[in-house]
């Protein structure tokens, strides 16, 4: 089976042939496996554009060897492969699908749902969703408008499989209650999973 077929397999409920199949959402051990690594975004913001295609190529190699190396099913365009805009993430998409044509899935990431805040911005996200709570859910509709209308266009430029990956709780216990979540994410969790 190709790792394309492993993970159809297994999304359609059935078992595949041969092993089960396998991705990772991000690759953290390259330059111990390739001996080279991504470049990393300020590599990318201080490039001029012509090496910045250089850069982006490189990413792209390293990506798929990793791919092939392990035999994933799905290709995760996601971390650690360096992005500056929702553009580069079309480019890499379109880039991966014509690097490994149908052999593998190609997934990329579209998440409009809170995760927890960076620490920055962790005490003012909690206090909105006390005193305006309106506010809070006026913001989750945009960015599940955003992630839908993202997810659209990853789609067309050749991702399979649309991944969201939001924090949702820290190592003891989530940063949401479980009625604030369900008031705050689950509606909108639900609705994105429809594509809707």
């Amino acid at each position: 089976m190709t790792p394309r077929e492993r993970a159809q397999a297994a999304l359609n409920g059935t078992a595949p042939d041969d092993f089960a199949p396998f991705f990772e959402l991000g690759f953290q051990l390259t330059a111990d496996l390739l001996g080279a690594d991504f470049p990393s975004h300020d590599e990318q913001r201080r490039a001029n554009p012509a090496e910045r295609e250089r850069l982006r190529h490189r990413a792209l190699e390293l990506t798929v060897r990793v791919a092939e190396h392990y035999q994933h099913s799905v290709i995760c365009y996601w971390d650690p492969i360096p992005r500056l805009s929702f553009d580069d993430d079309l480019w890499y998409v379109a880039a991966l699908r014509n690097a490994v044509g149908n052999r593998h899935l190609i997934a990329a990431g579209a998440d409009g749902t809170f995760a927890i805040p960076d620490g920055t911005h962790m005490m003012e996200m909690a206090a909105q969703f006390i005193e305006h709570p309106q506010d809070m859910h006026t913001v989750a509709a945009r960015h599940l408008r955003s992630a839908v209308e993202q997810s659209k266009r990853l789609i067309d430029a050749g991702a399979d499989v649309i991944v969201m990956c939001a924090d949702y709780c820290f190592n003891d216990g989530p940063f949401l209650s479980p009625r604030m979540f369900g008031e705050f994410v689950t509606p909108y969790l639900s609705t994105s999973r429809c594509g809707r």
